[in-house]
C-alpha cells in the first residue's frame, strides 16, 4: 500500500492509539510545527483530535474523547448541549495544552448532519436541539408526501424518503411550533462551529 509520500506501508501496519495516522502533504517544508484541533461530534459521542504538521508531515492525536446522550426535555429527545460544551471545551484545553506555547493555529468541527439548533431574534439557540431520535417524526412522512412526492424528495435531497432527515423534521416541527422564528434554523455542525468562534449565545 502506498502512502502519499510515496513510500510503501507494510501490510496491516497500525500507528496505536496515540497516532493514529501520518500524511506526507506535496507542500513547501515547514521548519516550524503548526498546531490544528478538530472537533468530531456524532449522534451519540464525540472527539477533539490534535493535528500536528511539521516538515510536511501531519500527525494525529485524539486527545479526547466523550460520550453524550440525548434525554427527554421539554417534552423532546434532545442534545446535552451543556454536557457537550463542557466535553469540548475541556478536549480544545488538552489540545492546548500539548500544542505548547504556539497554541493552536485553527479549530474546525464535523457534527452529525441531520439534526439542527433553533434560534431567536438575537441568534442564540432557543433550547438545546432534538435529537432525530425524538419520536415527534413517527408520522411526518404522510404530511411530507403530500407536498413531496418520493421521486421528488430524491432527487432534491439526494436520500431516500426518511424521517429522521432534516426535511422531515422541519415538517414536524413547524406544526409544532408556537412563535414564529425569524431566522432559519442552524445545521449542528453549524452551531457547534459558530459558538466556539464566541458568535452564539449559549442555551441550556
Amino acid at each position: 500500500m502506498d502512502d502519499l509520500s510515496g513510500g510503501k506501508a507494510a501490510a496491516g501496519q497500525s500507528g496505536g492509539v496515540e497516532e493514529i495516522a501520518h500524511r506526507r502533504w506535496k507542500t513547501p517544508m515547514q521548519s516550524i510545527a503548526v498546531h490544528l484541533a478538530a472537533i468530531d461530534l456524532g449522534a451519540s459521542n464525540g472527539r477533539v483530535v490534535l493535528g500536528r504538521l511539521a516538515e510536511g508531515r501531519l500527525t494525529l492525536d485524539p486527545v479526547h474523547r466523550f460520550e453524550h446522550a440525548a434525554a427527554p426535555r421539554d417534552g423532546h429527545l434532545r442534545w446535552d448541549w451543556p454536557g457537550i460544551r463542557r466535553e469540548v471545551w475541556r478536549g480544545l484545553s488538552l489540545a492546548a495544552e500539548k500544542a505548547g506555547p504556539g497554541g493552536l493555529a485553527s479549530v474546525s468541527s464535523c457534527a452529525w448532519a441531520q439534526d439542527f439548533g433553533l434560534l431567536d431574534e438575537a441568534g442564540g439557540l432557543i433550547c438545546s436541539p432534538v435529537s432525530y431520535r425524538d419520536p415527534r417524526t413517527r408520522d411526518a412522512m404522510a404530511a411530507v408526501a403530500k407536498a413531496l412526492a418520493p421521486e421528488q424528495w430524491i432527487r432534491r435531497v439526494g436520500s431516500a424518503p426518511s424521517p429522521i432527515t432534516t426535511l422531515a423534521q422541519l415538517s414536524r416541527q413547524s406544526q409544532l411550533l408556537s412563535r414564529t422564528l425569524r431566522r432559519p434554523p442552524l445545521p449542528v455542525n453549524s452551531f457547534v462551529g459558530t459558538f466556539f468562534r464566541g458568535d452564539l449565545p449559549a442555551a441550556n
